[in-house]
């Protein structure tokens, strides 16, 4: 993991292996939620799906999720009343926005998320990218992710960075993988035993 800090930004990544193929773990990260390790994830809405000619899946969904946990932090730091006068740090539910692009033959799968609640002061970019990992591509997947948090509030945006870094990349974004590994133990498993039997 690392930790790259710009001005009035800040850019985080970090790379986890799968001991799976990376079919099987595609699979699992298209079909994530609902998922314990993610409870706060309310809502997914597909806004739009196609296949393009060269067999691309392309697909566009928006979330809901809960943020108390970053609304706390503030609270208890003391700065509720200041950010509250520049968001409304009393909203329930937070949205983003999702593209995901899978290409079987190339074996790549791609996901860019972002932000909609309090996209103008607050920006929350994050990439995953799936690949078949270059020493086992029939065993073993990378997943490569990397954050953008962008605050431009001077004086204030540093901090308003550091705790979205630490909250969701640092915290949040760690389950990731756990989650996948979840799906694949429990869900494609199920499938698998449902289809044998």
């Amino acid at each position: 993991k690392s930790h790259v800090n710009l001005a009035a930004m800040r850019v985080w990544e970090r790379s986890h292996v799968f001991e799976h193929s990376w079919e099987t773990v595609v699979e699992a990260a298209m079909n994530k939620y609902p998922n314990p390790m993610f409870n706060g994830v309310l809502s997914q809405d597909v806004v739009s799906r196609s296949v393009s000619e060269d067999g691309i899946l392309r697909t566009h969904r928006l979330f809901g999720l809960l943020f108390t946990g970053v609304v706390h932090r503030l609270t208890n730091l003391g700065f509720y009343r200041q950010f509250n006068s520049l968001i409304d740090l009393d909203v329930d539910v937070w949205y983003g926005s999702e593209h995901t692009m899978v290409d079987p033959r190339a074996r790549s799968y791609l996901l860019h998320s972002k932000n909609i609640t309090f996209s103008r002061g607050i920006t929350l970019e994050e990439r995953l990218e799936y690949k078949p990992h270059p020493d086992n591509p029939t065993g073993r997947t990378v997943l490569q992710q990397s954050a953008r948090i962008c605050c431009p509030w001077w004086p204030i945006g540093g901090l308003v960075e550091t705790i979205l870094e630490d909250f969701v990349y640092d915290r949040m974004a760690a389950k990731g993988p756990r989650a996948i590994e979840w799906v694949i133990a429990n869900r494609i498993a199920d499938t698998t035993a449902d289809a044998s039997s």
